[in-house]
């Protein structure tokens, strides 16, 4: 995957499942080369509800925060 994803920490958002699936990888990833640099900082990205418009597309809401001790 390659562009730009925007998701503010501490906030909440809205996307297409596919892009959704494709977040949390990225995510998770992010996550390996964090823990490198900064080893308890995480992000984390929580699904919160999904919803199927009258079309039938998926879309997900997400919770995202960063979090790690000193």
């Amino acid at each position: 995957m390659q562009g730009c994803l925007p998701v503010f920490m501490g906030g909440h958002g809205e996307m297409d499942e596919d892009m959704f699936l494709h977040l949390c990888r990225a995510t998770d990833s992010i996550n390996i080369a964090l823990k490198a640099i900064i080893p308890d900082l995480q992000i984390d990205i929580r699904k919160v509800s999904e919803e199927i418009s009258d079309s039938g597309k998926k879309s997900s809401k997400f919770a995202s925060d960063m979090f790690g001790g000193r």
